[in-house]
């Protein structure tokens, strides 16, 4: 008894790791800095695909802010500007289990300010989950960009995989001209196939900690011993 009670408290440790485990390379983009590595202006830099860390874009470079006109990034001190100078598109491949339910959040932001009585030209964008090896298609949605800058809002969603490579892309589907854009940041994949699903679909986003197991393992193990005493 006692060494299954341990054991189950070790596979809980492990499994909240894997709970919590980041999926996605760089998805706050801060792994290469645009004031050190490839200043191409003042706060922000071009990184080719051959330089930038996780992310391959379709137009062989994506653009990193860090301070670019006094925009704020959600997560850390950079920022990705999505289209740059043309309509542009992200990817990235992650490890997968088939069968297996994960959840995707990134932010969005927008470069400008809705003014009141004017049409508001938002920019839209698709960020969509695929099978790497059949080419299926997870989860798609198209999303437009919020109308206040400084208002980072979340996109989030769940999927279950289908194989052991899932494919991550956001791509650009409009753009008003150059100096518009979309800004992104705080891409995250995580796994959630250790979440508690109650009888109302709702799902319990902590898995309880080592520590907690533990203490309810010491009761079992009392309670044990009160039945053989």
């Amino acid at each position: 008894m006692k060494s299954y009670i341990a054991g189950i408290v070790l596979s809980s440790a492990l499994v909240t790791g894997t709970a919590q485990a980041e999926l996605l390379i760089n998805g706050d983009f801060e792994k290469l800095k645009v004031t050190e590595d490839n200043q191409s202006g003042a706060g922000w830099a071009k990184f080719d695909n051959d330089t930038m860390v996780g992310w391959t874009a379709r137009n062989g470079y994506t653009e990193v802010w860090a301070g670019q006109g006094g925009y704020l990034s959600y997560d850390g001190a950079q920022l990705v500007e999505l289209n740059s100078e043309s309509m542009n598109a992200m990817y990235q491949l992650f490890p997968t289990i088939a069968g297996n339910t994960y959840r995707f959040s990134i932010y969005y932001d927008s470069r400008y300010d809705y003014v009141e009585e004017n049409e508001w030209p938002g920019e839209y964008f698709n960020v969509s989950m695929q099978d790497f090896d059949t080419s299926d298609i997870l989860y798609t949605i198209d999303v437009l960009e919020n109308d206040e800058k400084d208002s980072w809002e979340e996109l989030s969603f769940s999927f279950v995989a289908t194989g052991d490579v899932t494919r991550l892309s956001i791509e650009a589907l409009t753009l008003i001209d150059v100096a518009s854009g979309i800004l992104l940041d705080g891409a995250s994949v995580t796994s959630v196939n250790n979440e508690f699903e109650f009888n109302d679909g709702s799902f319990l986003m902590d898995v309880p900690s080592p520590l907690a197991i533990g203490s309810l393992a010491l009761v079992l193990m009392g309670i044990r011993r009160n039945k053989i005493d």
